[in-house]
């Protein structure tokens, strides 16, 4: 079963969703720091980050990482650079996740009420 972590606090509903696919590491308290994040990816597929910053030391230390999904706006917290290196190194699989415009699609909606 592929290993994944979810490293901010979530709804327990969509755990239990993903746990249904998935060995899940959830860190329900705060931000981890960059070398406890680093340590807790080292034997995962996949992580679902809010924010936390993704650069070239956590991914040299998760060599399964295939996926990184962001739950926040933006990328800034990714070091493009380094997914871009360790895709062309080893990692060809690797997809980093990430939803365009939702900050405007959350404008939106509230604009009409």
């Amino acid at each position: 079963m592929q290993k994944i972590l979810v490293a901010r606090p979530i709804f327990p509903d969509v755990i239990e969703r993903l746990e249904q696919y998935f060995e899940v590491d959830w860190n329900n308290g705060d931000a981890l720091a960059p070398d406890a994040l680093a340590a807790r990816l080292a034997d995962k597929d996949g992580a679902l980050t809010a924010g936390d910053p993704i650069g070239a030391a956590t991914l040299a230390a998760a060599p399964r990482l295939r996926v990184v999904s962001n739950m926040a706006v933006g990328y800034n917290n990714f070091d493009m650079h380094a997914f871009d290196a360790q895709t062309q190194l080893q990692r060809l699989s690797k997809q980093l996740q990430l939803t365009p415009d939702q900050q405007a699609s959350a404008w939106e909606i509230g604009r009409r009420f």
